[in-house]
């Protein structure tokens, strides 16, 4: 079982990818061998980017996880500008020049 865990403004694009992946696999063995489930920290409609919307299974912490969790974020990033032209990790601060 492949989990898609996804949360509000996650990228479309990259679940198409996954899932489509995913059903080709299926096609090849002749048999549904990957199976995927869409889960979220906040179940129920999860809006992605563009508008996009998929229904979520709650993720329960040690219960029932599949064998695969693929983490599709939000569309925020973790990098920020910082002085000099330098982006820097904004959780940690740790720096990278360019």
């Amino acid at each position: 079982m492949f989990e898609l865990f996804v949360q509000r403004r996650f990228n479309a694009v990259e679940m198409s990818g996954i899932t489509h992946t995913l059903s080709i696999a299926n096609d090849v063995v002749g048999a549904p061998r990957f199976a995927t489930r869409i889960i979220s920290d906040m179940p129920g409609l999860v809006q992605g980017i563009g508008d996009v919307l998929v229904r979520a299974a709650p993720a329960i912490d040690d219960h029932g996880f599949g064998d695969v969790m693929v983490v599709l974020g939000g569309g925020m990033s973790p990098l920020a500008p910082g002085p000099g032209g330098c982006v820097q990790c904004s959780g940690c601060g740790v720096p990278w020049c360019c």
